[in-house]
């Protein structure tokens, strides 16, 4: 049986053998001729006496050295350097990866202790050569320690792990479960989930299958219960004595069995601004209105609050409302509807002027933001050049087209104002076409990505046909993939094309509640003033600026990342984000929960478990490191018991031996 050895360099200390032979031997008898007279007065020495300086113990001898060659062995750590040694070892040892969710729908009734109930007892029954990792997850999932074969490694682990804020989301922890148990070298796996198995958190098609011969075992820490929660709030605007007014209109749901009655406040640094009272019958939901509230210069941190019950962290909901900084828009129109021009007006935070394509020159663009051309095209070479110049000096261009634009008004001069080359006119038949392939994640179409029917609605019965240009994009097109929202560069400024008039004879549009809000963050993309989000999500990342940053969190926790970097924000509740250099106020952000993981409906833990498991693995020998096969032989072990034993056996003759000589000479004196 071939023997390897792990760190071959300690066998040099067999060398330490020398030690007790050397000393065995520095007792032998040494020949020295001393020159003498005359013997007479000498006596004779018998034989015997010399022999007690030669070489004798030779078992005592033989035990040294072979303690020294087990201990020599042992630091050099020895393995059976053959395929199937180690199975011998372990057979029977688990990889065991254990999901514990932390979300905030864990927080409800005891779900965490149970959860926590479950962990120790999966620690309970790790045996010799199993090793179990624990990975608490939510939107995220990370391990909370390297894999161990201590039970209470695994249950300290367990007992730091809190209810978060964060949503729930399979697929990151099956992801890292899928990576551990992959790489493992132990011939058995297994994962363990312990979740409330919330139906919002399950996505079949982004959750990996586990290896092959993987034992998947569902712990159901939840039960059905119900629950009220703040399922919308938005924001009404309006202008009163020069300056922006908002009001609040919060829903409030109710997915339990029994009424819910509570009042609903809006509070600001402590204070109370509004409230109201509302009862929510089973299955139902109630609309309030809180307000109105009059803004100041800067943002105002908002909070509305109603009561409390099983999860109290979705009945919160925080905002920061800034006043509205209106941009000068220049609508250039020859007869068009009265849609557009309106459109723009509503809440009064746009200064909006018309004019006629013919009397469109350099010195009516003197100040103004933004530029629509509402169905006409650049009215001659020095309208074109004058609107080029506009545009490169950092402001914006939104075209809309319509059934009299002429692809030749967008040469020359005017080229690249349009981000597209512009073709004929698509008419899809039947009941029109619909909005399809939506980028959310730009600003422009962001603030529906929670609501997004109030764009897929709308019908297009015509719109005209438009090849994007390199490097513009495509943030909406229609079913049939031609484009109907484009965005484009021109120098510093933005160029935004809609491949659709405005005026309600092509489309549905502006009959439909996302029409306003649309035009608006189209028309502030061109002006590169990007909406600032009024709140996030946890689990966001949020890029933070200046030089010496430093981040307060909700708990009152600091963070200070350096600068341009980015921090996930994991807490619900206003963050502030300060500058140690700056003595402009900090910037307040407001975060709050993921608003599904308010829906406390469970998916089968049978439908999720069929939905992970690999297929069945014949047993098989694994493929072991050098490494692997002698951790789990641990020869080195034996080596250093047997090396205590021998030096045991080692000192008992010793001082056995040690007695004869002194019991001779008692008997010969």
């Amino acid at each position: 049986m071939p023997v390897a050895f792990l760190a071959p360099l300690f066998l040099a200390g067999l060398a330490a053998i020398a030690v007790p032979v050397l000393v065995h031997l520095a007792n032998r008898p040494r020949k020295q001729v001393v020159e003498f007279p005359s013997l007479m007065f000498l006596d004779r020495v018998e034989y015997r006496a010399s022999s007690r300086r030669s070489l004798r113990h030779v078992a005592l001898l033989a035990l040294r050295v072979l303690a020294l060659v087990l201990v020599a062995a042992a630091f050099a750590r020895p393995f059976l350097d053959r395929p199937d040694a180690p199975l011998v070892a372990l057979d029977g040892g688990r990889e065991v990866v254990v999901l514990l969710d932390r979300s905030a729908s864990m927080a409800v009734e005891d779900r965490m202790a149970r959860a926590r109930a479950a962990v120790a007892e999966v620690a309970g029954s790790l045996r010799r050569g199993d090793r179990a990792t624990l990975v608490p997850f939510d939107h995220a999932a990370a391990a909370a320690n390297r894999a161990t074969d201590r039970p209470e490694r695994l249950v300290a682990a367990a007992d730091t792990v809190q209810p978060g804020a964060g949503g729930t989301r399979f697929a990151p922890a099956l992801r890292l479960a899928e990576s551990i148990l992959s790489g493992s070298p132990l011939p058995r796996r297994e994962l363990v989930l312990v979740p409330d198995f919330q139906r919002g958190g399950w996505d079949p098609a982004a959750a990996p299958r586990m290896p092959a011969g993987t034992e998947v075992r569902t712990v159901a820490v939840g039960a059905p219960v119900g629950n009220a929660a703040l399922a919308d709030v938005r924001v009404a605007r309006d202008r009163f004595s020069g300056r922006d007014r908002v009001r609040l209109l919060a829903r409030v749901v109710n997915r339990g069995p029994s009424p819910f009655e509570t009042p609903v406040e809006l509070v600001a640094d402590g204070r109370t601004l509004a409230g109201a009272r509302v009862r929510v019958e089973p299955g139902g939901e109630a609309a309030v209105e809180l307000g109105p509230v009059t803004l100041g210069d800067g943002p105002m941190a908002l909070t509305v609050r109603a009561g409390r019950d099983a999860m109290p962290l979705d009945n919160v909901h925080h905002r920061v409302v800034s006043p509205d900084r209106g941009l000068r828009v220049l609508l250039v129109e020859s007869g068009g509807g009265p849609y557009l021009g309106r459109a723009l007006e509503v809440g009064g935070a746009h200064r909006v002027e018309r004019i006629a394509p013919d009397r469109l020159r350099p010195a009516e663009l003197a100040g103004v933001d933004v530029v629509v051309l509402d169905g006409v095209d650049p009215p001659g070479d020095a309208a074109a050049r004058a609107l080029r110049t506009f545009a490169e000096a950092g402001r914006g261009l939104v075209t809309v087209l319509g059934d009299r634009s002429r692809a030749a008004r967008w040469d020359g001069a005017a080229a690249g104002l349009l981000p597209g080359t512009l073709a004929g006119t698509r008419d899809p038949g039947g009941d029109g076409a619909a909005l399809a392939s939506l980028r959310y994640e730009h600003p422009v179409l962001r603030p529906f990505r929670d609501a997004p029917a109030g764009l897929t609605g709308a019908r297009f019965y015509r719109y005209r046909e438009l090849e994007p240009a390199a490097g513009a994009a495509v943030l909406a097109r229609f079913e049939d993939g031609a484009p109907a929202l484009v965005a484009g560069r021109v120098g510093d400024g933005r160029v935004v094309a809609l491949t659709t008039p405005l005026d309600g004879r092509w489309s549905d549009l502006v009959l439909q509640p996302s029409f306003v809000p649309l035009l608006h963050g189209v028309v502030r993309h061109a002006a590169g003033r990007e909406p600032v989000p009024e709140w996030r999500t946890v689990g966001e990342l949020l890029e933070v600026g200046g030089d010496e940053p430093l981040l307060l969190a909700p708990s009152g926790t600091r963070l200070r990342p350096g600068p341009g970097s980015l921090v996930r924000l994991d807490e619900a509740g206003f963050y502030e984000v300060r500058d140690a250099r700056s003595p402009v106020p900090p910037p307040v952000v407001a975060v709050n929960p993921d608003p599904a993981e308010s829906a406390l409906e469970m998916v089968d833990p049978e439908v999720v478990r069929a939905g992970i498991a690999g297929g069945a693995a014949p047993r098989r020998a694994a493929s072991f490191a050098p490494a692997d096969r002698e951790r789990h032989q641990a020869l080195w072990w034996y080596a250093l018991a047997g090396a205590f034993l021998i030096m045991v056996a080692e000192t008992a003759l010793s001082n056995r031996l040690s007695r004869r000589p002194a019991a001779a000479r008692g008997r010969g004196s």
